[in-house]
């Protein structure tokens, strides 16, 4: 519970009964982790201390919240040319981007971004490169909508930005929340192109907790990627292995093997054997190919 001393986050005053609920949801939680009673009085005045601090939190923050709810809600849609015009930005709200009630997500683009898309016309201006942004907020709380007033200029400087929401604690554990940022990554990469996005030119950031939830999640991808290499390496190595055993030299003829191909499949790797191999159209079904 003590991560949660710095969670009242800007904007949620414009939620207070639902964020209050869910303060108080964290707090069962975190009680619910002490198996005594006498351990739960000793830390009931930290945790009360800290649920109050949250609370005046909330109702400080209250007219930074309303303004950037304005600013959210004041933005256009995609194909608002007219609105664009005006504001430069447009935000497609609530994508979908998995299963869960919150795998949401907001994409904020840049006039060039609409420009961008086409048919591959040599006159038609470059895709634009893209920020997936992740928030913070202790991992118990914040919003996407939070961050409207840093997504808008980010795309008034000729950004896209991607702003996902995730499961918090305590519905979700650290693991879940990975991966959803992990599957908010996906999305990005393989949908922004048809927005105007440049999916060659994506970057990943965070802020606070999100910022370590975008570090796990690139972790957590490079750690799969290397696992299914190294799986493909053995794999290939254990297929030359079987192909090995079972092939030997045969007898020679005046001119060669009888079979060039199984002679040279039997041959350490690098010694000629694939391009024999190649040269043999029935190589391959032999070797279980």
């Amino acid at each position: 519970m003590r991560h949660h001393a710095s969670g009242a986050h800007a904007c949620s005053a414009v939620h207070i009964p639902c964020m209050l609920r869910h303060a108080s949801g964290t707090t069962q939680a975190e009680m619910d982790t002490l198996p005594t009673l006498p351990e739960r009085l000793r830390r009931l005045p930290e945790v009360l201390g800290i649920l109050l601090s949250e609370v005046v939190g909330l109702f400080a923050l209250i007219p930074y919240a309303l303004s950037t709810m304005a600013l959210y809600r004041s933005l256009p849609g995609p194909g608002s040319e007219a609105a664009l015009a005006k504001l430069g930005v447009t935000v497609e709200r609530d994508v979908a981007y998995g299963q869960g009630n919150r795998c949401l997500l907001d994409v904020y683009a840049p006039a060039a971004a609409s420009k961008a898309v086409g048919d591959g016309d040599p006159e038609q201006p470059p895709a634009v490169p893209v920020i997936v942004f992740v928030h913070g907020g202790v991992w118990a709380s914040g919003e996407k909508w939070h961050y409207a007033p840093m997504a808008t200029r980010l795309a008034q400087e000729g950004y896209m930005v991607v702003v996902p929401s995730y499961e918090l604690y305590p519905k979700a554990l650290c693991p879940q929340m990975v991966r959803e940022t992990s599957d908010a990554l996906s999305w990005t990469l393989d949908n922004v192109g048809a927005r105007g996005g440049d999916p060659a030119a994506v970057a990943l950031v965070g802020h606070s907790a999100g910022a370590q939830l975008a570090s796990m999640a690139l972790l957590a991808r490079a750690s799969a990627a290397a696992a299914k290499d190294a799986a493909a390496a053995a794999g290939d190595a254990a297929g030359r292995r079987h192909v090995t055993r079972r092939v030997a030299p045969t007898r020679l003829r005046r001119g060669g093997h009888r079979n060039a191909a199984r002679y040279a499949a039997s041959r350490p790797a690098g010694q000629h054997g694939r391009r024999a191999c190649r040269a043999w159209p029935g190589a391959r079904r032999w070797a279980g190919g």
